[in-house]
């Protein structure tokens, strides 16, 4: 978020390299990774809250100790922050005295620091390459996808048209034969879609299963 708001838009991708966002962050994770993009990270233990008003926002604050929230606006009535559990909170005095851990951190971005927007047609084509659990889906899901959907929307109103034919008793044969047609190739695409969601929900359970085992093994090696 502050990359952001210092101009530089970072994926997600960007910051594997960097640090396994699957595990927990410390400060000194996120001030080494801040150091890859140019950004000079300084923490401050805050004893006193008078020393609030001169820290350069936003800065990341230790909350609860248990995580980290933005701190966006500081004043004597009332703080502001963006918490990535509840969002946006405004909180009183009190409050933010309460939940506060006491640790600060101050990012200034140095002579190395270059500012990176993102156009619209760049982040909707990251996200049409993004994997999701390294799982390819390529062109024949989504294509069969909008040919059942699209078949979805004609069956009622080839059904609305034969139904007023038959009101008048002039019923064309041809359109029987159409829908009965769109009904079976609806069937059809609706199986092979099922198919297709089975075989790939077992493989993702396949994926989930051994990154979960991984992962435990991992952390089992490390103690």
């Amino acid at each position: 978020m502050i990359l952001d708001y210092l101009g530089r838009d970072v994926e997600l991708s960007e910051l594997y390299k960097y640090k396994n966002t699957a595990v927990g962050w410390s400060m000194g994770d996120i001030k080494n990774v801040a150091k890859q993009f140019g950004v000079d990270a300084t923490v401050f233990r805050i004893v006193n809250m008078r020393g609030m008003s001169s820290i350069l926002l936003p800065a990341i604050l230790y909350w609860d100790f248990s995580h980290f929230v933005v701190l966006e606006k500081y004043n004597e009535l009332e703080v502001t922050i963006l918490d990535p559990n509840y969002g946006r909170k405004t909180l009183n005095k009190d409050t933010f005295i309460k939940f506060f851990s006491g640790y600060c951190m101050e990012l200034r971005p140095n002579q190395s620091f270059t500012k990176r927007k993102s156009s619209l047609r760049d982040k909707v084509s990251r996200i049409r390459n993004t994997k999701i659990w390294n799982l390819k889906f390529g062109k024949v899901y989504p294509t069969v996808l909008v040919g059942y959907n699209i078949l979805l929307l004609m069956i009622p109103v080839l059904i609305s048209k034969l139904i007023n034919e038959l009101s008048t008793r002039d019923v064309n044969i041809n359109q029987v034969i159409i829908l009965i047609g769109v009904i079976w190739l609806t069937a059809g695409l609706n199986y092979i879609l099922e198919k297709f969601r089975s075989q790939k929900t077992i493989i993702l359970e396949e994926k989930s299963t051994v990154n979960i085992y991984e992962k435990l093994f991992s952390l089992t090696e490390s103690e």
